[in-house]
């Protein structure tokens, strides 16, 4: 890529001396305006639009202004930074997840999302501790745990009627009605929100 000159030309360039100079800065322009854009040489349509957006990988997160925020690669994942924030200060990583089960994600927003699967096993009313997924930990017990039972069990419909309860930052069990825990285990997945 040519050098950009900023002080090229400069008010008593001749521009004769100065034609080279004037060059390489337009040559210096357009090699920046290339990257990640579609080029504006020639009229080619659609002039100036992204391609793609390329973020490099940065050291630390940045700090924002009021009415501005920031998105930017640490840990080659994507951040968002919100407004007003001091340098420093961890954004909310939107793009890193665990596939599971079980599994996690954060959305832009900060909610985290968490999956998996469990079993109450036949002759119990509930289940052991389901753990959710280590990497991102809720701050206190999540919104809420929806629970589905999966497949098909040996008892009664109801049976499968499953209730989350005790949910804390790291885990939940789950529960069905004590009459019906003669049927056989009973699968199911799980789906928790919160921060």
């Amino acid at each position: 890529m040519a050098n950009y000159q900023e002080t090229k030309p400069a008010a008593v360039d001749q521009f004769n001396q100065s034609q080279g100079d004037i060059q390489q800065n337009f040559e210096a322009i357009k090699a920046l305006v290339d990257v990640d854009h579609s080029t504006f040489a020639g009229g080619v349509s659609p002039e100036g639009k992204h391609k793609q957006a390329t973020f490099i990988l940065q050291a630390d997160d940045p700090a924002t202004l009021v009415n501005e925020m920031a998105i930017y690669n640490k840990g080659n994942a994507l951040f968002i930074q919100p407004q007003n924030v001091v340098a420093g200060v961890d954004g909310i990583d939107f793009t890193s997840y665990t596939v599971g089960p079980p599994g996690e994600t954060v959305l832009p927003s900060g909610i985290k999302v968490k999956w998996g699967t469990g079993v109450i096993n036949t002759g119990q009313v509930t289940s052991g501790d389901i753990v959710f997924a280590a990497g991102n930990a809720f701050i206190g017990a999540p919104y809420f745990v929806q629970v589905t039972p999966t497949g098909l069990s040996a008892g009664a419909a109801q049976d499968s009627v499953l209730h989350a309860y005790t949910a804390t930052d790291t885990k939940f069990n789950v529960t069905r009605n004590a009459a019906y825990v003669a049927g056989g285990n009973v699968n199911f997945t799980y789906l928790a929100f919160g921060v």
